[in-house]
């Protein structure tokens, strides 16, 4: 039996493993600036969801998935607590 790559042995990948991730362009490069900027990154930190950035993206998101709402949440906890 052959060794491990880890213990010397022939490493069987060479090369990367499919592409990086996540794949964004500069629009959306400049969206993310955009709202990192702002210092609004979840639905708690402006009143006007109609006008943030956040809000827009509830709704579009919302609106992607055919759900009545979309709420922006600041982590992945939080969302397992809202579901």
């Amino acid at each position: 039996m052959s060794k491990l790559a880890l213990h010397g042995g022939p490493k069987s990948l060479r090369g990367q493993i499919g592409k990086s991730w996540p794949i964004y362009g500069r629009e959306e490069e400049q969206a993310l600036l955009q709202v990192l900027r702002s210092g609004i990154w979840w639905r708690g930190g402006y009143p006007d969801q109609k006008r943030s950035q956040v809000g827009r993206f509830e709704r579009a998101f919302a609106k992607y998935h055919d759900a009545k709402y979309g709420i922006a949440v600041s982590n992945g906890t939080v969302a397992i607590e809202c579901a």
